[in-house]
């Protein structure tokens, strides 16, 4: 790890990019490139990869746990160019285990994997609220729920 924040400090610092206004996947990018040393070229493709799944009849993963995967599949070629070689048995090898287990933990702490689930709402589907649901989705305080996916991420990720 190339930074001397704390997982905690980590997680506290994603929350705080994503309360500026950024995406939970951002937010948690950010802080993932930075405590795992990814490199910035590659992990910002994976996850452009990662994140069109969703337009192609994919589950809406929570981005946070997306960020995860990204990050996961990252590390991994990093690994591996690093030693000169890339095979994508290897990578897929040792990819879905990993994906696996920080997606059975997330679902585990937090029942599901999907941002509608997890926020009961789906913010692309605002207009067909009631007034009462819209003021709440605008009070942000849903947004906590976010920091706690991103911290959750973080700090799985962190320890492995």
């Amino acid at each position: 790890m190339s930074t001397s924040l704390t997982s905690d400090q980590a997680a506290t610092k994603a929350g705080e990019i994503y309360k500026r206004g950024n995406k939970c996947d951002k937010s948690t990018l950010m802080v993932l490139q930075e405590v795992l040393d990814l490199p910035e070229q590659d992990l910002w493709l994976t996850h452009v990869i990662f994140a069109n799944l969703r337009n192609h009849g994919c589950p809406r993963f929570c981005n946070a746990l997306l960020a995860g995967a990204t990050a996961i599949h990252t590390d991994i070629i990093n690994k591996a160019k690093s030693k000169g070689t890339i095979s994508l048995k290897e990578v897929q090898q040792e990819y879905a285990p990993r994906a696996t287990e920080i997606f059975s933990a997330f679902k585990e702490r937090f029942g599901n994997v999907d941002c509608p689930s997890l926020l009961s709402f789906d913010l692309d589907k605002y207009d067909e609220y009631s007034r009462e649901k819209q003021d709440y989705i605008g009070s942000g305080v849903w947004m906590e729920k976010c920091c706690e996916c991103m911290a959750f991420v973080i700090n799985k990720l962190y320890k492995n």
